[in-house]
């Protein structure tokens, strides 16, 4: 079956991080491989992070090899997508599904009424101590 090529880049997992190593392949080249499975671990300067592959299909070629680092947002990996499996399942953030259809809006209701506050207390009742810094300060 023929597919299309999606290539994966290496996602930003933590805030403010610029680059992670790679550990651990889970997956060579010609494996299947499924939305969420994990396919990659990975090294940042605050933690190991197991990827998931975003798309459901076959790993065409790994760009990088292990131990090697990284920036982010280059490509790690090529995977041929056989199916359109990814529109069923949830993917990984920033590879969301392709929409086919304008998406519609609900219009905003534009005669709502605001809530009326009720008073609660006719006047403050202050601390002494607030009392007595605000005589002091005048």
């Amino acid at each position: 079956m023929t597919g299309q090529q999606q290539v994966f880049n290496l996602p930003d997992v933590g805030e403010g991080l610029t680059e992670a190593e790679i550990v651990k392949w889970r997956v060579r080249p010609g494996d299947s491989v499924s939305v969420n499975q994990i396919i990659v671990e990975i090294e940042t300067a605050k933690a190991v992070v197991e990827l998931p592959c975003p798309y459901a299909g076959s790993i065409e070629a790994l760009h990088v090899h292990e131990g090697e680092i990284v920036p982010v947002g280059s490509p790690i990996v090529t995977i041929l997508v056989t199916a359109k499996t990814e529109d069923r399942e949830p993917v990984l953030v920033g590879y969301g599904v392709k929409v086919d259809h304008e998406i519609r809006r609900r219009p905003r209701k534009t005669d709502v009424q605001q809530a009326q506050v009720a008073a609660t207390a006719t006047s403050a009742r202050a601390k002494p101590l607030v009392r007595k810094l605000a005589k002091d300060l005048g």
